[in-house]
């Protein structure tokens, strides 16, 4: 199962970012030029080649969660209201990144981020309070989606 997710990982990340199409301006620039040193030539094509450098600026644009920060909050107090109880407004911390982990909620609405946002409070979680509270969950996922996910 670990290397079917890593493998889907894997094909996201090379779709998501252009890896293909990099690949080819890379191979016809080293049939063209034929160059001594075709490691050297490479490094400077992907550092200075105007398609790569536009195809890398478009795969993060790809990436950017473009919706209103109104719309951001509302799914994300959705996805809090699905993990906290009911009669509740925190959570302790050790139930909310198990459920956080586990939440379809999350996967739906931030399908590109679901990850990064589950990562930042898994490497966080020693500064965070024992109790999780709405403003606390907003506050790192917030962080999160003002990046380009890392897919």
């Amino acid at each position: 199962m670990r290397n079917e997710e890593l493998l889907d990982d894997m094909t996201r990340y090379s779709l998501g970012n252009c890896v293909k199409e990099m690949l080819q301006i890379m191979m016809e620039r080293i049939i063209i030029e034929q160059p001594n040193a075709p490691i050297d030539f490479l490094i400077q094509v992907v550092q200075n080649d105007p398609q790569i450098i536009a195809l890398d600026i478009e795969s993060r644009y790809h990436r950017m969660d473009l919706r209103s920060m109104g719309t951001k909050t509302r799914y994300l107090k959705l996805i809090f209201n699905d993990i906290v109880p009911k009669s509740s407004t925190d959570v302790t911390k050790a139930i909310f990144l198990e459920k956080l982990q586990q939440s379809s909620l999350l996967h739906e609405y931030f399908p590109r981020h679901r990850k990064d946002i589950t990562s930042a409070f898994l490497q966080q979680q020693k500064q965070l309070p024992s109790r999780i509270s709405f403003i606390d969950f907003s506050l790192v996922a917030k962080q999160v989606l003002s990046n380009p996910s890392v897919l």
